[in-house]
């Protein structure tokens, strides 16, 4: 799980959301406790907000 994570997280860092997302979807759909999934929505939280500065600077 937490090879799963860190890839995640390195996704986003290097602006790849789109495997980001499924790294995040296999630890959500694998992890047995709340606690294992806290790592992937921190990183999905702060993805859908550099997302969202992304595109409000472009336009």
């Amino acid at each position: 799980m937490a090879l799963y994570e860190e890839g995640a997280e390195a996704n986003y860092l290097n602006g790849d959301f789109e495997q980001m997302e499924k790294l995040v979807d296999i630890v959500l759909e694998k992890a047995a406790q709340l606690l294992d999934k806290i790592k992937v929505y921190e990183i999905k939280i702060e993805a859908g907000i550099t997302q969202s500065k992304l595109q409000e600077a472009s336009c």
